[in-house]
């Protein structure tokens, strides 16, 4: 999971000050084009991965995702900090999350949430506090495909050998300037020497 950096809440989000809730945005036409906004936003934000696991999402393979489930904390469902674009898979991130919630879990838009993770050779993410083993859980970040792909990730890493520099110039940004998927991992690579 990399730190999402937060811009100032967008004006547009002004105009949701006349919805009680997020539910509410259902309800109407522009409450579903705000949603749309709010995710195609969203993605921009976060350099066009999945705030949990940094898949790569757009509009279709992603969904607004409640950090506190909106459910339990209505008077914070719209708020800004609390939601971010998660991909859909069906086994991890929202899906695997649910209406869960605890103050042990670690958002991706905490300062030192990649305090919480290191990264093995094999793809596996190691949790370094219980807020992250909660985290890891809750979220299904070990999955059989996630702990495979990360470390192919790695693998391809290791065939630059030490030039990082390569690395980050090559593999970790995709053209038009957003994360390569799992981009995590190739971060995590380049940071930590002793993955390679």
């Amino acid at each position: 999971m990399l730190r999402i950096e937060r811009n100032p809440q967008p004006e547009f989000w002004d105009g949701l000050k006349k919805f009680k809730n997020y539910n509410e945005l259902d309800n109407t036409d522009e409450g579903k084009k705000m949603r749309s906004l709010i995710r195609e936003y969203l993605i921009k934000e976060q350099e066009g991965i999945c705030a949990y696991c940094c898949r790569s999402i757009d509009n279709k393979s992603s969904l607004n995702e409640h950090i506190k489930p909106r459910d339990s904390f209505d008077n914070h469902s719209l708020d800004y900090d609390n939601i971010v674009a998660s991909c859909t898979q069906s086994d991890t991130c929202s899906a695997a999350k649910g209406n869960e919630y605890s103050q042990k879990f670690v958002s991706p838009l905490d300062d030192d949430v990649e305090n919480h993770f290191a990264l093995a050779p094999n793809g596996m993410i190691i949790c370094l506090t219980e807020k992250a083993k909660y985290t890891c859980e809750l979220l299904n970040l070990n999955s059989h495909n996630l702990t495979q792909v990360r470390k192919a990730v790695i693998d391809v890493c290791k065939m630059y050998g030490e030039d990082i520099e390569d690395i980050i110039k090559y593999y970790l940004y995709k053209d038009n300037g957003d994360y390569q998927a799992y981009a995590d991992a190739i971060k995590y690579y380049c940071d930590h020497s002793e993955i390679r």
